[in-house]
């Protein structure tokens, strides 16, 4: 549904009475400076905005509960999220340039696959206490990120969730944590993982590509609190 796709002379759009913007609906609007949302708009999905350059700011109204669908949006600084909102879903703000801090706001239950992915500029983050399940590839390549706060009640952290977060050197795991994904914190520079209790699941080297090079190279020490995890180490030969 690409219904105002690579339009490069739209500029200024109203949206009222519409409940959902769909997938690439404006991709490629690279002119579209100023967009205005009335209610009831319910979501944004998709690629909706894909590209689209020149928007440096928007504000989505009170009901929305899913905002995707602004990637590549390279010129965006302020975004407004209503209380309403759950989901920030599939690559909602990936490749966002200008980032450097961002609140995601209390309610939000879920951030999709790639969210903040490619958001190089993006210095720090807070997460609400709402929050359940970071998705796959959620925050890669955020090299400039440098910490992480992963609040309590986060049950699942997805696949390659934080890879290539170079600068992040230290990562507290929430007593709430259920899964780690494959590839989860993949090349962060860490030294101490503490894995929770209530793990019951843990993807394919989720730390590093060589798990077996631990203790060899002194670089992370990975610390088991129940016998799941003290019998994955075993299988992997980690202890």
């Amino acid at each position: 549904r690409a219904n105002f796709g690579n339009c490069k002379k739209l500029v200024e759009i109203e949206l009222d009475n519409v409940e959902e913007i769909g997938s690439h609906t404006f991709w490629g609007c690279e002119n579209l400076k100023r967009v205005t949302f009335r209610n009831p708009l319910k979501k944004i999905t998709g690629s909706a905005f894909l590209g689209c350059t020149s928007l440096e700011s928007i504000a989505i109204p009170e009901g929305c509960t899913e905002i995707a669908g602004f990637s590549g949006c390279v010129n965006l600084k302020h975004i407004s999220i209503p209380k309403s909102t759950t989901k920030l879903g599939y690559h909602a703000f990936s490749d966002c340039k200008q980032f450097e801090a961002f609140v995601v706001p209390e309610g939000v239950e879920e951030l999709g696959y790639g969210a903040f992915s490619g958001c190089s500029s993006l210095r720090s983050i807070i997460l609400p206490s709402t929050l359940k399940r970071i998705g796959d590839y959620a925050f890669r390549g955020c090299t400039s990120l440098e910490k992480i706060v992963l609040p309590d009640g986060v049950e699942e952290i997805g696949e390659k969730a934080f890879e290539q977060c170079n600068r992040i050197r230290t990562i507290n795991l929430p007593a709430s944590l259920k899964k780690i994904g494959s590839g989860a914190f993949q090349s962060l520079p860490i030294h101490l993982v503490i894995i929770p209790r209530g793990i019951n699941e843990l993807g394919t080297s989720p730390f590093e590509e060589r798990w077996s090079k631990y203790s060899e190279q002194k670089r992370q020490y990975v610390v088991a609190q129940n016998a799941f995890v003290e019998g994955y180490l075993k299988e992997n030969g980690l202890k």
